[in-house]
């Protein structure tokens, strides 16, 4: 089973992310901020990650920029309700797989995390 680790602050957004993964055969576990999200990405094996561009405390470009220091390789999908340019302009050279704009539709998000973790 594919595993994804969603981080988001936003208790809701995480919860139903995680739901709509679990009703897609996926192992999900998540995190509420930047920091268990850190820790969490050291503790665990991931498929993939899927984070929020404000993470509480820091943001995805500071999560990414730690996890290129570590030398921590795992694929991303930001998701995000800034313009989806401006995220790609400030996350080049991170290794993001994929952007997805808020608001966005359950087929989208599921699309994008296969064709990732396949």
């Amino acid at each position: 089973m594919k595993r994804v680790l969603v981080i988001d602050d936003d208790k809701i957004i995480r919860l139903l992310l995680t739901k709509l993964l679990q009703m897609e055969g996926f192992e999900v576990i998540f995190a509420e901020n930047g920091d268990q999200g850190l820790q969490t990405i050291k503790d665990e094996d991931v498929d993939v990650i899927l984070m929020d561009y404000n993470l509480g405390g820091m943001t995805a470009l500071d999560l990414l920029e730690i996890m290129k220091t570590n030398m921590i390789n795992k694929p991303v999908i930001i998701v995000s309700a800034f313009d989806k340019s401006d995220v790609t302009k400030t996350t080049v050279g991170f290794g993001v797989k994929d952007i997805i704009q808020k608001p966005f539709t359950n087929h989208e998000l599921i699309e994008k995390v296969r064709k990732i973790v396949n």
